[in-house]
């Protein structure tokens, strides 16, 4: 399974076998134990019945597993295997990229029985009300990439530019409130769109996306890089009183910020914002890196001590959130880490040896844990489930990263 030392071959077979559905989807999340879709007795020890207890009104856990994170899923996984395609001209790796995209086009059908552009999370392949901001940004990458490819044929791109235009538009018309949960009529991170809207300008020629992008990051530019862990803007009474910064979510936050860099660098690459973006990238990689394992998983929480400078994992044992337990999702700050290195060149060698060294650790099936499950007695008995699923997010990140890898040693 070490696709360093073997190659990727036997991890991309382990998803033709165990990851795809009946529409062509990858699942967010399977068993760990039965390599299927996940099933009750996955979730037993559980006792919640509402979110954040992986469930949602109206469906069960096993079907808000397979599906929470569909598009970052599919989206990492179309752009690893268009990636493949352009490194090694495997077509199998096109037809695999083109069938993420028929799942998806499955996902904008059910979503019209809202509107035209609503990508929502589909839980046992049905229409709800929920989504989110990093499962639209995966997708649109991915089309991004893919329509600028001579495979992508007329009708295709045709097709995926207006799906595109109103994906932008299904958050623009709402100022960019929509609820997510619990949370009614939430308004999202600003910081989230200037990349959707430099693409809709890229696609259209229409400057409005592009005055709107530019008017959102003068305005909160001070803020960038969105998902700074270690900054003390973030500091509670807690933090200020012990010294002691929580640093938590690296890997949602390194991926979403430095995909959202690459999708504005690519569409707006002239932009006066350009050094801002790359230097952020920098910024959450140094972070990021920080937060890895010497087993190449990352820890999911540590503590920043602010007088020494030193990390230590978080070890409140039985905590929800606090536990400090190890993820296969350092897969995400990897491929973040990559790209960083392809606009920002200073940083290639040592990212190199970062990427051979953490893929390499990657050697069996369940190292691509949403929770280690070596480091399950760290929760509370009541989400210890969450060790027992193999993620799709941390093997389509694996994939995408060894791809980004070969990319970026072949430019060194």
């Amino acid at each position: 399974m070490n696709i360093i030392a073997n190659g990727p071959g036997e991890l991309e077979q382990y998803v033709e076998e165990h990851f795809i559905d009946k529409n062509g989807l990858l699942y967010s999340m399977i068993d760990s134990s039965t390599g299927a879709p996940t099933t009750e007795d996955t979730f037993r020890g559980n006792t919640g019945s509402s979110w954040p207890d992986w469930k949602v009104e109206g469906f069960t856990k096993s079907e808000f597993a397979c599906y929470e994170n569909y598009g970052m899923v599919n989206g990492a996984f179309a752009s690893a295997m268009l990636l493949k395609y352009k490194l090694t001209g495997d077509q199998s790796a096109l037809e695999r990229a083109r069938r993420a995209f028929r799942g998806i086009r499955h996902v904008v059908e059910i979503g019209k029985e809202l509107e035209f552009g609503f990508l929502p999370k589909i839980y046992g392949d049905r229409f709800t009300m929920e989504t989110s901001t990093d499962q639209y940004l995966y997708i649109l990458n991915a089309w991004d990439e893919y329509r600028r490819m001579e495979e992508c044929s007329q009708s295709e791109r045709k097709e995926i530019e207006e799906l595109i235009i109103a994906a932008v538009e299904f958050w623009r018309k709402r100022n960019y409130h929509f609820t997510y949960f619990i949370y009614e009529n939430m308004k999202w991170p600003p910081l989230r769109f200037p990349s959707f809207l430099a693409l809709a300008y890229n696609v259209s020629g229409d400057k409005t996306y592009l005055e709107e992008a530019e008017n959102i990051l003068r305005e909160n530019a001070s803020m960038m890089p969105e998902n700074s862990r270690f900054s003390d803007r973030h500091l509670n009474e807690t933090e200020l009183k012990t010294r002691d910064k929580l640093i938590y979510g690296m890997p949602d936050g390194v991926s979403m910020d430095t995909l959202n860099a690459t999708l504005y660098l690519r569409n707006h690459p002239t932009s006066g914002f350009a050094d801002i973006w790359r230097s952020c990238m920098i910024t959450m990689y140094l972070e990021g890196i920080r937060t890895i394992a010497e087993d190449g998983q990352a820890y999911t929480s540590m503590y920043h001590n602010l007088t020494t400078g030193k990390l230590r994992q978080a070890d409140v044992i039985g905590d929800k959130s606090l536990h400090g337990a190890r993820t296969g999702w350092s897969t995400m700050i990897l491929r973040g880490c990559l790209q960083m290195a392809q606009v920002n060149s200073a940083f290639k060698a040592e990212v190199i040896a970062h990427a051979r060294r953490i893929l390499s650790s990657f050697d069996h099936i369940n190292k691509f844990n949403y929770i280690a499950p070596e480091d399950a007695d760290r929760l509370p008995v009541e989400y210890q489930f969450k060790s027992r699923f193999l993620s799709g997010d941390s093997i389509s990140h694996g994939l995408w990263s060894y791809y980004l890898l070969m990319e970026l040693e072949r430019k060194a």
